[in-house]
């Protein structure tokens, strides 16, 4: 968003953002972030590794998907980690309002459905003309 209005939106390599071109990707970047938090009743908040603090402690996970360029990077996609011991606690999961449709996914696996996720889109850059 921009200062007194709404940038438009475009899927498609080659977008406009505020005045700028975003070229074809020429790298994608996946990264898991964790944030750290105290308890554990936030959604996804488990004993894992977190990079903010560089070891073990409560925190949720996120795996990011960023397309990068020379000019920059942009992320394009942004899904929470789930651990097991969350994605087998139908009642947990119910509280805070995760879909009872919810599996366990490892990081791997969510970055790579990201990947199919912004390839349906129009993200994906596949160096053909």
């Amino acid at each position: 968003m921009r200062r007194g209005g709404t940038l438009p939106w475009q899927t498609t390599p080659g977008a406009t953002i505020d005045g700028g071109t975003i070229h074809a990707p020429v790298h994608w970047m996946i990264d898991d972030t964790g944030f750290p938090k105290n308890g554990t009743h936030s959604v996804g908040v488990a004993r894992q590794y977190g990079g903010q603090r560089g070891k073990q402690h409560n925190c949720p996970v996120a795996v990011a998907l960023s397309i990068a360029t020379a000019q920059g990077s942009l992320p394009v996609g942004y899904r929470l980690y789930l651990p097991r011991e969350w994605t087998e606690d139908g009642a947990r999961c119910e509280k805070v309002g995760v879909p009872e449709a919810t599996r366990f996914e490892t990081k791997p696996a969510l970055a790579m459905r990201q990947i199919g996720v912004a390839g349906a889109v129009g993200c994906l850059y596949t160096g053909h003309g």
